[in-house]
């Protein structure tokens, strides 16, 4: 989740105890970090459920707090301007003048660490910004009435009748965030929205997410406690990141589709089969391990999120230990493959790039923007010619255009990808109906080659074969795909069935037409 600024003060839950009352873990650390330094006042607080101990202290006659976590870990100093860098210094003060400075903290308890500023505007207002040590801006608060006119939009309908108290602008994803703080039952939670006012997750309770999520959850958990619950959109896809404790403390988290699937789980390394703990061994190198996911969006995979030279890196891993995409720079890419990016995207800048491998074949997966901020995309293959590039409606040929557009109907739609396999062009679509993403591939010509589809949607006889085949196991995709030379089609399914990855075939009418185990 995004932090929003520091806000200076404390909640109303504070107070102020003797040093002797805080727990001996926060004891030793004051002892060992402030030495001789006069020790003023030491507050109790929560912070997000958490307690945190907040301690003023005086060394060379200044003033200066200290926050503390409960173990005596080290969550935040203050400092003062002088005490940064000439560029820090400079960068904070192009936000806010130096004598309407109130309060300045370091946040060490992430990674990578970032300064909080807080300081009061011409008009009064308390405001807050955040950087990261080179002086960028992480995040700025602002009031509801400063944010677009998008933005508000947004965040008033997702908000409800819950008040808005304040706006952050967030940085640090590709595109800006903005995170409304929302009072909610005299409670407080995030919501997130994109530049367009679009939703991008909110927090909520366990009574508000749907019974399907509710089941799911009850069943992974168990005896544990569920901590916090977001209510997310992800790639088209509205789920539910659920973060839990075991009764023994443990903490733990899994994502939930609003179906109720288990989209993914975090693990911890030991707890990843041997092969998949030596591929993550050999792509972690020098670099420092953050988390890892089990996910089941395409197939079992393991989604790795490395910290290398002070910024997250993404990997994932199949389940035969197989590197099935790497997140990469540009420099990384072969030198054909860098000639054909720089070329196709002339002065556009690079958001993201993967390596991919797909039915064997290598490909990278590039993510750019255009010189006026459009988001575009596109796959090279090895030899640096183009695999997909993602198109506008109004650029398919009009016999694809019009099969699109009656498969689409009253649904949403989110991209288009024209595809150069087997000297062919094909269109993949995606699209979002009743809050699920699904997709299809129409051919140059106008006829629909496949399209996703859900069991409940399939015809009783195939769907009937379906759940007998597939028994206990989890159905991870179901494609109705057509057979141009025998005219009719078939279903082609994706499952894990014991644990292991299976890819079958029914007909229209059940009958079982083959099984690939993988």
């Amino acid at each position: 989740m995004l932090a929003l600024p520091c806000l200076l003060g404390h909640s109303a839950l504070a107070e102020t105890i003797p040093l002797e009352q805080a727990p001996a873990a926060v004891r030793k650390t004051i002892q060992e970090r402030l030495g001789n330094a006069t020790i003023e006042d030491v507050d109790r607080d929560q912070d997000e459920g958490k307690v945190i101990f907040t301690i003023t202290f005086t060394l060379a006659g200044q003033d200066r707090e200290l926050t503390l976590s409960e173990g005596g870990r080290i969550l935040s100093a203050q400092v003062f301007l002088k005490d940064l860098s000439p560029a820090l210094q400079m960068a904070i003060q192009h936000v806010a003048p130096a004598d309407a400075i109130e309060h300045i903290e370091k946040v060490v308890d992430e990674t990578p660490e970032y300064y909080s500023v807080d300081w009061k505007a011409k008009d009064g207002q308390s405001r807050a910004f955040d950087l990261w040590e080179g002086g960028k801006l992480k995040s700025v608060q602002m009031t509801l009435e400063e944010a677009p006119a998008a933005v508000r939009a947004g965040i008033q309908k997702q908000a409800g009748s819950d008040a808005v108290r304040m706006v952050s602008k967030s940085f640090e994803e590709a595109d800006p965030q903005y995170i409304a703080k929302l009072v909610h039952e005299g409670s407080e939670r995030d919501l997130t929205v994109s530049e367009a006012g679009e939703f991008l997750r909110i927090e909520i309770g366990l009574a508000e997410a749907p019974p399907a999520v509710r089941k799911t959850v009850a069943t992974t958990i168990g005896q544990g406690s569920v901590t916090s619950i977001e209510k997310a959109m992800d790639d088209g896809h509205v789920q539910y990141e659920v973060e839990w404790t075991t009764k023994e403390g443990a903490a733990h988290s899994f994502t939930v589709l609003a179906g109720g699937k288990l989209r993914s789980v975090h693990l911890g390394l030991d707890e990843t089969p041997a092969v998949v703990r030596t591929a993550i061994a050999r792509e972690l190198a020098g670099d420092k391990l953050k988390e890892i996911s089990k996910s089941y969006d395409d197939g079992v995979a393991y989604d790795v999120t490395v910290l290398r030279g002070g910024r997250d890196r993404d990997f994932s891993i199949g389940e035969n230990g197989q590197l099935l995409r790497l997140e990469m720079s540009l420099q990384e890419t072969p030198p054909i493959v860098q000639k054909g990016i720089l070329k196709f995207i002339g002065a556009g800048t690079i958001t993201a790039i993967d390596r991919t491998v797909e039915d064997d074949r290598t490909q990278y997966n590039i993510d750019w923007k255009s010189k006026d901020g459009a988001a575009h995309s596109f796959s090279l293959v090895e030899n640096g010619s183009m695999k997909s590039m993602s198109v506008t409606l109004a650029e398919t040929p009009p016999a694809a255009n019009a099969a699109i557009v009656q498969e689409v109907g009253t649904a949403t739609l989110k991209e288009i990808a024209a595809s150069f396999d087997d000297n062919a062009v094909n269109y993949d679509v995606t699209i979002i109906r009743g809050e699920q993403e699904r997709d299809f591939t129409v051919a140059q010509g106008g006829k629909l080659e496949r399209r996703q589809l859900f069991l409940e949607e399939i015809a009783s006889a195939a769907q009937g074969s379906i759940k007998r085949i597939v028994s206990t196991g989890m159905i991870l995709r179901i494609d109705q795909v057509f057979d141009q030379k025998k005219g009719g089609f078939r279903m082609e399914v994706e499952s894990v069935i014991e644990g292991k990855r299976y890819d079958f075939s029914v007909g229209q009418n059940g009958l079982f037409l083959g099984v690939e185990k993988s």
